[in-house]
C-alpha cells in the first residue's frame, strides 16, 4: 500500500489511576497530583491563577490561551480556550486584572532584550481579553506592558510612550510621548506611574549608590536604566527617581496595596559585565523610590521565571542543554533568603519539549500549579516541600511508543489505512488518544484550528475510536500518547 501518512509526535504521557474519581489523573504523592488536562497540542509557557482563586489560565505555544476551573479539589475543567488571538502566535505572558474580569497577555519578546549598542527591552504584541469567555478584547502592537488600570481601561507601555485604552470600544483615550522609556506599570489606585527609562548619564550623577561604582556605570552603561516616579497628573518630570540604577527591565507589577513594586531585570550590567546571563526579582517602596539592596533573588538563566502573590514568590532556573533539570523554588516573600520548598524534575536528554515551566501561585493557599511540557501539576509546597524526580521513566515511555508503532503499523497496513483510503481522509491531525486495559481506546480529544477540517477529524475520531490495541496494559492503568496524522493525496 503506498505510503498514506508521516508521522511528526507519537510519545508521551502515562497515566495511572486508583480510583474512577481521579479520571485521567495520577496522584503522585499526597499533595502533587497530576492533573492531565486534555487536548494539550504542546508545551505551557505561562499560568496565571483568578483573584477568586477558581480559574487557571494558560498560554500554550502557538498562542492557544485556554482557561481551566480548579473549583473542585484536584480537577480541572475546561471553560473556554482561544485559538484565535490577533496575531496570536507569540503570545507568552499572562495575568489577571485585579477585579478578575479581564486578562492581559503579552508577547515573548517583551521578555527579551536588544543585546547590541545599547541594551533595551524588546516590544511586542499585547492584548485583553474576557476572562469570563475568552473573547479578544483590545490588541496593540509593539507594547512594552499591559495591564488594566479598572474594568474599563487598559494602560499600555510603548516604544511611543503611554497610552490609555477603552476596553468597550478598543478606542485610544489618552497618551503621552517619551523617549528612552521601556517598561511601566500603573499603581492600583492610579495615582503613580513607574517608568523604565534609558536615562543620560548625567542622571546617573544624582544617584549615590552608582556614583561609588563608577567603573561598573562606564563599562555598563548601555545596560543601565533608572526608575522614573510619576504622578498621573503630571507626567511631564517624574517626582521621584529610584535611589539606585537597575538593569534591563522586562517585567513590573505592584503588590495589591500598592506599597511595592516588583520587576523583573536582566542584569547586562551586573559585576562590570554587559552580556546578560542573569535575572533578578527585586523591588522598591513607591513613596520613597529606595531600592532595597538587600532584597533580590537571582537566577542563573535567562529564562528565570517569577511569579508572586500576597505571601509567596516562585523562582524557577532550568539547566543543561534542552531543559534536562527543571527547578522550581518557594520563598516567604518576607524572607526571601530562605528556600521554604522545592521542586526538580531532571529529564533525559531531548525528552523535554521546551526550557518553560511556569507556575502560578494559588493566593492565601500553599498550593501551586506547575505546567511541565504538555500537563499541569497541582503541587501542596507544604505538605512536598522537597520533590526530586526524573522526568519520564523509561517503562512508561516504551509503553507509549509500542501503541504508537502498533497504531502506525496499522495506518501504513491495516485496517485504519484501508478505512482512511475509504473515507479519502486528507489532512493533518493531532490527537490525544488513551487507552485502557484489553488495549480498549478509552477516550480520543482532538487538537482543532483555523485549517482543520472538522468533519474528517470527526470520521478519523471515530475509526480510531473502533481500534483495539493488541497488548497487554495492567488492571486500572491507562496511558495516554499523542499522535499526528498527515495523509497526503
Amino acid at each position: 500500500m503506498q505510503q498514506l501518512f508521516k508521522r511528526f509526535i507519537s510519545v508521551v504521557f502515562v497515566l495511572f489511576i486508583s480510583s474512577p474519581v481521579l479520571y485521567a489523573q495520577q496522584v503522585i504523592e499526597a499533595g502533587l497530583i497530576d492533573l492531565q488536562p486534555e487536548g494539550i497540542a504542546s508545551y505551557f509557557v505561562d499560568l496565571a491563577t483568578s483573584p477568586n482563586q477558581k480559574q487557571l489560565t494558560g498560554i500554550v505555544s502557538g498562542g492557544r490561551v485556554i482557561c481551566f476551573d480548579f473549583s473542585a479539589a484536584g480537577k480541572l475543567t475546561q471553560v473556554w480556550r482561544n485559538l484565535e488571538l490577533t496575531n496570536g502566535r507569540q503570545a507568552q505572558i499572562v495575568d489577571y486584572s485585579i477585579s478578575g474580569k479581564f486578562i492581559t497577555i503579552r508577547g515573548g519578546k517583551s521578555n527579551l532584550i536588544k543585546n547590541k549598542g545599547n541594551k533595551r527591552q524588546l516590544p511586542d504584541d499585547g492584548w485583553v481579553i474576557d476572562a469570563s469567555t475568552g473573547k479578544e478584547l483590545l490588541h496593540v502592537n509593539e507594547c512594552f506592558n499591559i495591564q488594566m488600570v479598572n474594568d474599563e481601561i487598559a494602560f499600555v507601555s510603548s516604544p511611543n510612550g503611554l497610552a490609555w485604552y477603552s476596553i468597550a470600544d478598543g478606542k485610544l483615550k489618552q497618551e503621552f510621548a517619551m523617549k528612552e522609556n521601556e517598561c511601566a506599570a500603573i499603581s492600583p489606585d492610579g495615582k503613580n506611574i513607574v517608568v523604565s527609562v534609558d536615562a543620560d548619564i548625567e542622571f546617573f550623577k544624582n544617584i549615590a549608590s552608582a556614583t561609588k561604582r563608577k567603573k561598573e556605570i562606564k563599562n555598563a552603561r548601555k545596560a543601565k536604566k533608572i526608575l522614573f516616579i510619576y504622578k498621573m497628573e503630571n507626567l511631564q518630570k517624574p517626582y521621584l527617581i529610584s535611589s539606585d540604577e537597575v538593569d534591563i527591565v522586562v517585567q513590573m507589577k505592584f503588590d495589591a496595596e500598592g506599597k511595592y513594586l516588583y520587576y523583573t531585570a536582566f542584569l547586562g550590567g551586573q559585576e562590570n559585565s554587559t552580556s546578560p546571563a542573569l535575572k533578578v526579582l527585586e523591588r522598591m517602596e513607591l513613596a520613597t523610590g529606595e531600592i532595597d539592596l538587600s532584597y533580590g533573588v537571582k537566577s542563573g538563566d535567562m529564562n528565570a521565571y517569577f511569579r508572586a502573590n500576597a505571601d509567596h514568590i516562585i523562582n524557577t532556573t532550568v539547566e543543561g542543554m534542552s531543559g534536562q533539570i527543571h527547578q522550581i523554588q518557594v520563598r516567604s516573600l518576607n524572607d526571601i533568603a530562605s528556600v521554604m520548598a522545592d521542586y526538580e524534575v531532571k529529564g533525559k536528554f531531548l525528552k523535554f519539549s521546551s526550557y518553560y515551566n511556569p507556575v502560578a501561585l494559588v493566593g492565601g493557599t500553599t498550593k501551586a500549579f506547575i505546567g511541565m511540557d504538555k500537563t499541569i501539576y497541582e503541587w501542596d509546597f507544604v505538605k512536598v516541600p522537597h520533590f526530586r524526580r526524573k522526568g519520564i521513566q523509561g517503562g512508561d515511555e516504551e509503553m507509549a511508543e509500542k501503541l504508537s508503532e502498533l497504531l502506525s503499523a496499522s495506518i501504513e497496513a491495516g485496517d485504519i489505512g484501508k478505512k482512511v483510503v475509504k473515507n479519502n481522509l486528507i489532512g493533518t491531525y493531532v490527537m490525544d488518544i488513551t487507552v485502557g486495559e484489553k488495549g480498549k481506546v478509552l477516550t480520543v480529544f482532538c487538537e482543532s484550528d483555523e485549517l482543520t477540517n472538522i468533519k474528517q477529524q470527526n470520521l478519523l475520531k471515530d475509526i480510531i475510536k473502533e481500534q483495539k490495541f493488541e497488548v497487554e496494559i495492567p488492571k486500572g492503568r491507562r496511558v495516554k500518547f499523542r499522535y499526528a496524522f498527515d495523509f497526503q493525496q
